[in-house]
């Protein structure tokens, strides 16, 4: 009886700091430096699409308040693509969601205050959404099965609703009937709050 050979990685070894990798396969060896794949302040996040169609991966960007999309489905085995880049807050992220379908990209900053929607092909901003005025700690952002819904919740002890497809659900700042305001209050005027 012939054993078949191994396929794939056959040994994996870091040295003694943990600075450099050496992965074993059976066409050679390869060593990776560690050192250039750490991110600071991107907290370990990412999301990637649950569905079977779009095979999308969403990830804290370089710099400061991006995000970065990879279509994992046009990437080959062995190479790497150039991810798409959204700038989406302008401090650094603290939670980022897909929903089902892959179409929609939710992301939060570490300020808690807005939860900022965006189309995962144009990159356009759909929603601006405001958990509060006062900074928060987001924990998760969660869309529904059908994406008609978003939940957040927070440090705060607080969970957030928002309707997506009836935004007539969502509250509205008093503000919002004056009419056009400033700049500055404009931004806090137009956003929609949770309906829960």
């Amino acid at each position: 009886m012939t054993q078949q050979p191994l396929r794939g990685v056959t040994s994996l070894r870091f040295n003694q700091d943990q600075s450099c990798f050496c992965c074993a396969m059976e066409t050679g060896v390869r060593i990776y430096n560690v050192e250039p794949l750490m991110e600071k302040g991107h907290l370990g996040l990412c999301d990637l699409c649950p569905s079977l169609e779009k095979q999308l991966l969403v990830f804290p960007g370089h710099k400061c308040g991006s995000l970065q999309l990879v279509d994992l489905a046009s990437t080959k085995p062995g190479t790497s693509s150039a991810p798409f880049t959204i700038n989406a807050h302008q401090s650094d992220i603290a939670c980022v969601s897909l929903n089902q379908p892959g179409t929609v990209v939710a992301s939060a900053s570490q300020k808690g205050t807005l939860i900022r929607l965006f189309d995962t092909q144009s990159k356009e901003k759909l929603v601006e959404l405001r958990r509060g005025t006062d900074p928060a700690t987001l924990y998760c952002i969660n869309f529904s099965h059908d994406s008609s819904f978003l939940c957040a919740s927070s440090d705060k002890g607080t969970v957030h609703i928002f309707a997506l497809k009836d935004t007539r659900l969502n509250r509205r700042s008093a503000l919002a009937r004056v009419g056009k305001v400033g700049p500055m209050i404009g931004q806090y005027v137009d956003s929609q709050w949770s309906l829960a």
